[in-house]
């Protein structure tokens, strides 16, 4: 006599454990695609930052010609400040580049819109010797504007792109901290920022920002080198984020380079 044909299948609760374990798994897809998407546009920046120092670099040789060291020591006498801005420094000669040089790639590729822009601070160390430190940053947006400040003329503005400006800033006791009371320029550095000192040429990174009494207090990774006697004031250079946002768009700053002319 033959058995009863038994019908088999999954149960109630196993249909509703192996959905659960599969929303789990979409959650988790779905959670790790923007850290890829983020990780994957950082590894496309630090790829691209080295080539457009690179390119920085050989432009600089390109356009400046040989009585530009001495156009240079003059601008640092003239303006008091260590570092000049090469853009602002061949303008004031009388040579303006086109802003389209600055950018990278400096080839027309539209339609496509262009992120990235170099700018260069150069210091006279010797008769024929300019130390250069290139700053690249990434721009936000189509319509993003940026604070814009032309050492030789000492005005204000909102340009195109990211470029670094010079500001006054105070140091706190430790030497590892910066103190800013001007309130419109309290936006210009956050966590994660890098500065340059203009009077040594030294990078730092900010660590952590913070208000104290009325004040911005940014803590950096080491001390000031070469300040003893802290509160001073010092200049810093430092690109600030586009105006309205607090994203910092300073991708890379190298300080590695000197120019013999």
């Amino acid at each position: 006599m033959f058995g009863k044909l038994r019908n088999s299948g999954f149960s109630l609760t196993e249909v509703l454990m192996a959905a659960g374990i599969l929303a789990i798994g979409f959650v988790f897809i779905a959670g790790m695609f923007p850290v890829g998407v983020k990780l994957t546009a950082l590894a496309a920046e630090q790829t691209i930052a080295p080539i457009a120092v690179d390119e920085a670099i050989a432009k600089i040789k390109l356009y400046a010609d040989p009585n530009f060291v001495g156009a240079l020591w003059q601008a640092q006498l003239r303006s008091g400040s260590a570092y000049i801005d090469f853009s602002d420094l061949m303008l004031q000669r009388g040579f303006p580049i086109d802003q389209d040089e600055f950018t990278y790639p400096s080839a027309d590729i539209r339609p496509e819109l262009k992120k990235y822009h170099w700018s260069a601070l150069c210091r006279r160390i010797g008769l024929r010797d300019v130390h250069v430190i290139v700053f690249v940053s990434r721009k936000a947006g189509a319509g993003a504007r940026y604070r814009y400040y032309d050492q030789f003329n000492a005005f204000h503005n909102d340009g195109r792109w990211p470029v670094p400006v010079k500001m006054v800033v105070g140091v706190g006791d430790d030497e590892r901290r910066l103190i800013i009371g001007t309130q419109d320029q309290r936006s210009y550095i956050s966590t994660g920022s890098t500065i340059v000192d203009d009077a040594t040429g030294r990078v730092y990174r900010v660590l952590k920002r913070r208000l104290d009494n009325d004040n911005i207090v940014f803590k950096l990774d080491r001390k000031l080198e070469g300040y003893v006697a802290p509160p001073a004031n010092v200049s810093v250079w430092v690109v600030p984020p586009a105006v309205g946002s607090g994203r910092n768009p300073c991708v890379r700053v190298d300080p590695t380079h000197t120019i013999r002319f």
